[in-house]
């Protein structure tokens, strides 16, 4: 009975913090398409919903990336972020910030 109680807690746990989680910097930032356009990287553009349709994850972008979700400014939200590469259509692995 009890491992049956802890089942059910365990994924409605998961998706109880979606809305709270959803308001973020990550998702504050990198869900305007026209601020990430404007800061040069319209390709880092995306809302939560398809995050999760992708990953098929319920996992916040912190949970993953790391970084800080509390601050709203680039240099502060990226802080301790996993460096993150973009495997170009020739292989070739490139760093964000290097990517043209």
């Amino acid at each position: 009975m009890r491992k049956h109680g802890i089942i059910l807690i365990m994924p409605m746990a998961l998706f109880a913090g979606g809305k709270a989680r959803a308001q973020d910097s990550c998702t504050w930032c990198h869900g305007d398409a026209d601020r990430m356009k404007e800061s040069g990287y319209p390709q880092f553009a995306f809302t939560l919903d398809q995050v999760r349709k992708e990953t098929k994850m319920p996992a916040t972008c912190t949970d993953c990336h790391l970084g800080n979700p509390h601050d709203k400014t680039k240099e502060g939200s990226h802080q301790g972020l996993i460096s993150l590469y973009v495997i170009k259509s020739n292989l070739q692995a490139v760093r964000r910030g290097d990517l043209k």
